[in-house]
């Protein structure tokens, strides 16, 4: 990757950080999913979960998935 389009990626990424934009869900992700991260950007860190919670969530969508035949 060129450093030009390095320094404009950071770019972007600071100012979606600094406005508080976050990106939008991508049509057909599980709403399981989207739950998790929509609570992980919080705006009140105390809010937000820990990582643990989160792998715990994380693994139990997959097993369900993987039981359900969705994966």
């Amino acid at each position: 990757m060129k450093h030009q389009n390095k320094i404009t990626i950071w770019l972007r990424l600071f100012d979606r950080y600094n406005t508080w934009k976050r990106e939008s869900e991508v049509i057909g992700t599980p709403q399981e999913y989207s739950l998790i991260y929509e609570d992980c950007w919080c705006h009140d860190t105390n809010k937000r979960p820990s990582i643990q919670y989160d792998v715990v969530h994380l693994n139990k969508i997959v097993i369900i998935e993987e039981f359900d035949g969705r994966r």
